[in-house]
């Protein structure tokens, strides 16, 4: 591979500012995208006056090229996760970049001084001396080309930048495919579900009981009980001869009294219950006198 004067100058540069140049490299990597291809970020080729090329861009087979994790800076640096132990440049078959066995062709590099950062990795195929590169350009086709970190001897990756290229069989010219990050989805946030107002229940209107209606108690018209009629007692005909005192016959006018007992007693049931006490009555007084009667003439008798 030919160096010419400027790619020293470069050199130079590229030592001298490393340091410069490294903390903000650290930070370009540790806010990179993801690509499409599978690259853990973006890289940038840019030629040996520090150029950045276009994708369009016909790279020779053996020409100088540097990466770069930064647009518009050669010295955009790449950050390695801390376990890494090693660096390689290599070239792959789209797919196989993680693994190690399985590259066309590779070259170790180094980190920048004492971090796992680095800077202006040299990615011409024609710098990749391990495996058959010679092959591969021969071949032809679309290949992985840029630089993995890794662990445990070298076998395991544990990052991996890179660019697609398309190459010309035999002749090994080559561009580099457009790259792009993985779109990210933004997480959407929840729309919050609306806490539905409470619907106010009316409070139902208590229905008035009526007033039950007393039935008024029917006064009972009085049964009017007839004022019985009271019937004269029979006043008992006067025997001439009793009143007057003159002799007759007693028995006779005994028995005009009995018969005129007699006959107040029939009267007595005829008239009925309201007027039996005036009838007896009279009755008894009938009787009463009858036996004064009696009584006294045979007082008058003895006399003789």
């Amino acid at each position: 591979m030919k160096i010419n004067k400027k790619s020293c100058l470069v050199a130079a540069g590229v030592v001298s500012l490393a340091l410069v140049a490294g903390a903000t490299a650290a930070a370009s990597a540790a806010t990179a995208a993801t690509q499409t291809n599978g690259s853990a970020a973006p890289v940038y080729m840019y030629d040996t006056d520090a150029v950045q090329k276009s994708d369009g861009y016909v790279w020779g087979w053996k020409e100088d090229l540097f990466g770069s994790s930064t647009q518009g800076d050669i010295n955009g640096e790449f950050t390695c996760p801390a376990n890494s132990t090693n660096i390689f440049a290599f070239l792959a078959t789209p797919g196989t970049e993680n693994t190690v066995l399985t590259w066309k062709a590779y070259a170790p590099l180094a980190f920048n001084g004492a971090t796992r950062n680095v800077l202006n990795p040299t990615l011409a195929p024609i710098s990749l001396i391990n495996n058959s590169q010679t092959a591969a350009r021969n071949a032809g086709g679309n290949y992985s080309l840029g630089l993995a970190c890794t662990m445990n001897s070298g076998v395991t990756v544990t990052a991996a930048f890179y660019r697609t290229i398309s190459v010309v069989p035999v002749t090994g010219a080559f561009t580099f495919l457009p790259q792009a990050d993985v779109p990210v989805t933004p997480t959407p946030t929840p729309t919050p579900t609306p806490t539905p107002t409470p619907t106010a229940t009316s409070t139902p209107t208590a229905t008035s009981t009526p007033t039950a209606t007393s039935t008024p108690t029917a006064t009972p018209t009085p049964t009017v009980t007839p004022t019985p009629t009271a019937t004269p007692a029979a006043v008992p005909a006067v025997t001439p001869g009793l009143n007057s005192g003159s002799s007759g016959n007693p028995a006779s006018g005994s028995s005009e009294r009995v018969a005129a007992a007699t006959k107040a007693d029939k009267e007595l049931a005829s008239t009925g219950t309201a007027n039996t006490l005036p009838l007896l009555a009279s009755g008894m007084l009938a009787l009463a006198a009858g036996a004064g009667v009696i009584i006294a003439r045979r007082f008058r008798r003895a006399d003789k």
